[in-house]
């Protein structure tokens, strides 16, 4: 069984950009502290499709989120592959209920660059 649920801050600007296949894909590293407050990890993340486009919307660099999903591993190093994210501070909350409400209006689509 591979699935982890973890929390922590958004160590960085997601980045969201269409691979060749077609797949929306949104990367950001979390910052995860340690019981102890005393050290922390950055563990880089992956969301895929509508997630990763939501996600882009609506939460920047120290963002606080909770993310579940799996973990794989891409050229040699572990990477999370998330398929649920929940914003955990208010300012992402309001974000996200801002995206959801935009897009389905029919606006709110981000920018996505090909890879």
């Amino acid at each position: 069984m591979n699935e982890i649920k973890i929390s922590g801050q958004v160590a960085n600007n997601p980045t969201v950009f269409k691979s060749k296949n077609g797949w929306v894909i949104c990367k950001f590293n979390l910052k995860v502290t340690l019981d102890s407050g005393k050290a922390a990890y950055f563990l880089p993340c992956n969301l895929y499709g509508g997630e990763a486009e939501a996600f882009f919307g609506s939460v920047d660099r120290a963002g606080e989120v909770a993310l579940q999903g799996g973990l794989m591993s891409v050229n040699g190093r572990i990477e999370m592959a998330a398929d649920m994210w929940i914003p955990m501070d208010e300012r992402s909350k309001r974000a996200a209920r801002a995206y959801t409400s935009a897009k389905l209006r029919g606006g709110a689509r981000p920018e996505i660059r090909r890879l």
